[in-house]
């Protein structure tokens, strides 16, 4: 779908592997980050304060995300493939960290973290199901014998 609009040309397949990289290196910060900004949410520093029940709520929030995900980014990824998919859940990941970045209340928080679920859950999904060959061309030798 995506490749009717845009062409990678003979680079696709290292965009497709940087955009599984991206996905694996947010996906880490992303579940470090509490750890990070707990201190400030709860000392007022952020420009509010959390509660230790808001910030448990925070904290599963991104569980629920995940629970919701599954269904429709499998319909989803049958209608699309699973490499466009890939590319546009990114966009999910980079509203959830604008939601973070310029929060003033704690409900973008919890709105961004029920993203940062959804999109967890669907790259694991899309990670686990992706093959090598699914992602490189025909002529690329990653290892001959």
């Amino acid at each position: 779908m995506l490749s009717k609009f845009v062409s990678f040309g003979p680079y696709g397949q290292c965009v497709a592997a940087f955009i599984v990289s991206i996905a694996s290196f947010v996906s880490g910060v992303m579940m470090g980050l509490p750890d990070a900004v707990i201190p400030q949410l709860t000392s007022g520093e952020a420009g509010f304060t959390l509660t230790e029940s808001e910030i448990s709520f925070m904290l599963g929030i991104t569980s629920a995300g995940s629970f919701v995900s599954p269904l429709p980014s499998g319909y989803v990824m049958d209608l699309i493939g699973r490499r466009n998919l890939l590319i546009i859940f990114n966009l999910l990941t980079m509203i959830s960290w604008i939601l973070l970045a310029f929060s003033k209340t704690p409900f973008p928080i919890y709105i961004a973290k029920f993203i940062a679920g959804m999109w967890e859950n669907t790259v694991v999904r899309i990670k686990s199901r992706i093959s090598l060959g699914a992602i490189r061309h025909n002529s690329v030798v990653l290892f001959e014998r």
